[in-house]
């Protein structure tokens, strides 16, 4: 099991130090060499969380049946376009079906991610280099950034297609776009999202940054995309009667339905729990803060001052409203599109018009390391695919696994609860299709639970209560995650 990443941090500021001088080329072999390595340290996290259900099952069913249909069966499909999966499978087909081989297709998008940021603090002449060392220490170690860096997610590509179609639009090489932009629509519903945030974006900066007059054919970059998004979502709707929120499968029957006043109110303060959460408190603080200066003196603020106000706005502008009007629960990684630009304008902004920038930053850049810690009262749900202590629970599942082979307790006598329940041959792409029992299980001898998974009051109750009805066998920990074995307790013991 890897330790956090940012314990390689007095290395990488050599590395950093080296590549002072912004040679191109050299930074291009540095950041594809932390990719690797960060690929390399978790070629065996298995599919986690949703991304078993959003990329696992569809590159499985697309591998199994070579590719014989565009669409995927209504029980399996979430309404995302199939890119995601198809390229795996693609990649499956041609290297192997493995989980190393997953994470490797991972590393194009995990190298383009990070050298996309790199390339626009240079698009936004980010000086001095110190100031840019800065910005890319709080993305690239922010606790939610880098799970997913970790895992095997479309949301990383979703990322890589937004930046690179940021930095077409900046550096003014605006055919990229007809590609990028493409891969940002069709990646995923919510790259579309963001995709309908970079249009918004474009138009600000044509009017509010270079001051230029609207006009229809500087928007045919987005049409291609546009066009073959809406050729997708027509044909989906066509063959299968419903788009977006699944109204066929029993698996997403919230998805689609629109929440009511008390649940917008909880949906908002959710988003902003979500924006502050994982050691983000401070940086947020400080971006308020500079709100008003930013709305005072907007004509004497830098270019890359206006750029990131308004990258961060018009992904807000479309992020939040869809978010919050349905009961669909949401995730850390949805925010990163907007978190992302209002974090370095926070940054910037503390570094020209702060008193003490230093101290404040590295203040700042403490609380955000403190992040990869903070876990929660276990009756407090958390988003553990966006924090890095989910590593920990990889580990201790694992542990749990071999300790039930070594005893020869057949998986179909223990229940456990989302996301270890779904068989290994979608996680850890293994031959074995046989897979535990979804909670709560009658005849089931053995259960799993960990507190990293969300459970309601009552299911814990079960395990730790006073009348609780399982007594543990075996425990295993490692960074404040444990996950134990329970028996359930006979009648007589349970009185």
């Amino acid at each position: 099991m890897i330790q956090p990443l940012f314990y390689f941090t007095p290395m990488l500021g050599g590395l950093f130090h080296y590549f002072q001088k912004n040679d191109r080329l050299g930074w291009a072999l540095l950041l594809l060499l932390v990719s690797g390595l960060l690929i390399w340290l978790t070629k065996d996290f298995p599919f986690y969380w949703d991304n078993v259900v959003q990329l696992s099952v569809p590159a499985n069913w697309f591998y199994q049946h070579r590719f014989a249909t565009l669409l995927l069966p209504d029980a399996i499909t979430t309404g995302h376009p199939p890119l995601g999966g198809m390229y795996l499978a693609g990649v499956w087909m041609l290297l192997g079906r493995s989980l190393w081989i997953s994470h490797l297709a991972m590393w194009p998008f995990v190298f383009g991610l990070l050298y996309q940021l790199k390339r626009l603090a240079d698009h936004l002449k980010i000086e001095p280099l110190s100031l840019k060392g800065w910005l890319l220490a709080f993305v690239y170690l922010d606790a939610t950034f880098l799970s997913q860096l970790s895992l095997i997610t479309f949301d990383v590509i979703h990322l890589f297609a937004l930046f690179w179609s940021v930095n077409a639009l900046l550096s003014g090489r605006r055919d990229w776009l007809y590609l990028s932009f493409s891969l940002l629509l069709l990646i995923s519903l919510r790259g579309a999202i963001s995709g309908a945030g970079l249009v918004l974006f474009y138009a600000a900066y044509r009017y509010g940054v270079e001051r230029q007059p609207f006009r229809l054919a500087d928007y045919r970059y987005f049409l291609p995309g546009a066009g073959l998004l809406l050729a997708f979502l027509v044909y989906f709707s066509w063959s299968k009667g419903w788009i977006v929120h699944n109204t066929t499968s029993q698996n997403w029957t919230d998805a689609g339905t629109f929440a009511d006043a008390k649940g917008i109110l909880k949906n908002t303060a959710l988003f902003i729990w979500r924006w502050i959460d994982f050691g983000r408190i401070c940086w947020v603080i400080v971006g308020i803060l500079a709100m008003g200066h930013i709305v005072r003196r907007w004509s004497s603020l830098s270019t890359a001052l206006q750029v990131l106000f308004l990258m961060g706005l018009s992904q807000l502008l479309v992020f939040f409203p869809l978010i919050v009007i349905y009961q669909n629960p949401f995730g850390h990684r949805y925010l990163l599109p907007l978190l992302i630009p209002f974090c370095w304008f926070s940054v910037y902004w503390v570094w020209h018009y702060a008193r003490h920038r230093q101290l404040i930053l590295l203040g700042a850049w403490v609380v955000l390391l403190s992040g990869h810690f903070w876990r929660y009262p276990l009756q407090v749900s958390q988003g553990w695919d966006s924090t890095t202590l989910h590593w920990h629970y990889f580990y201790t599942s694992e542990k749990i696994h071999g300790w039930l082979a070594e005893n020869d307790v057949p998986l179909s006598e223990v229940t456990t609860f989302f996301p270890l329940y779904s068989p290994r041959s979608l996680t850890h792409i293994e031959k074995d299709t046989t897979d535990f029992r979804s909670y709560p299980c009658d005849p089931c001898r053995y259960a799993i639970f960990s507190n990293a998974f969300n459970e309601p009051d009552d299911v814990i109750a079960d395990f730790y209560g006073h009348e609780q009805k399982w007594k543990p066998v075996v425990t295993y920990s490692r960074g404040g995650i444990y996950t134990t074995l329970f028996e359930r307790l006979s009648e007589k013991e349970s009185e």
